[in-house]
């Protein structure tokens, strides 16, 4: 079935996004707020234009009983940024990736989704490590990470289910494929590039 060609295809993109020394940062007693809030700020300028390509097939997603917007992330990071006081030099919106895989047809939108969807399995993980080091909740600044809540699991089987099924029917394995490691090379791309915004700005502070 496609989920375990998903799962072989896409192991080691999964993988090398997992080994990222940000998303390693996530799971350490020396993570401070300043950079779970500066995370979660990359990962907005991530969802959101992704998001907005995925929103255009609409009529599909209801096809398949997928509903979209309960799935869509962004107002939960936007959620999560206002009530941890972000602020990007006086700025008020994350700097958005321009460099994103193009969605050209609905399979490729699966792909896409596979990976955002799948994250939140290990937003569950994450949701408590916040909320033991700065007792963090939903409403103070895990609304992202804690997503479906206790649903999590039937929404990702739900999602799993409605995958086979359209794949069942379409010869589009190769293409669902495809985007999912699309999407997780630019994601790590995208973490990579904002280490490295970081990193110039300490330069400038500390010349």
């Amino acid at each position: 079935m496609i989920l375990e060609q998903l799962k072989q295809a896409t192991r080691a993109a999964h993988m090398r996004l997992q080994a990222h020394p940000r998303v390693i940062q996530l799971s350490t007693p020396q993570l401070s707020l300043a950079e779970y809030t500066a995370f979660l700020a990359t990962m907005a300028g991530f969802y959101q234009p992704m998001e907005q390509q995925l929103a255009r097939f609409t009529h599909e997603w209801a096809q398949i009983g997928l509903d979209f917007e309960q799935r869509c992330k962004t107002s939960l990071l936007r959620h999560d940024l206002v009530a941890l006081g972000y602020a990007n030099d006086g700025m008020t919106e994350p700097p958005t990736c321009a460099d994103l895989p193009t969605l050209d047809d609905f399979p490729q939108a699966l792909g896409c989704m596979y990976v955002l969807e799948g994250a939140t399995l290990g937003g569950q993980l994450i949701t408590r490590q916040m909320a033991a080091h700065f007792g963090l909740t939903a409403e103070s600044g895990t609304a992202f990470y804690g997503s479906y809540g206790p649903a999590v699991g039937s929404m990702w089987k739900a999602f799993c289910m409605q995958v086979n099924a359209y794949a069942a029917t379409c010869a589009s394995d190769d293409a669902i494929i495809g985007m999912a490691n699309d999407t997780f090379d630019a994601l790590e791309q995208w973490l990579a590039a904002a280490d490295q915004s970081v990193n110039r700005k300490h330069r400038m502070l500390v010349a």
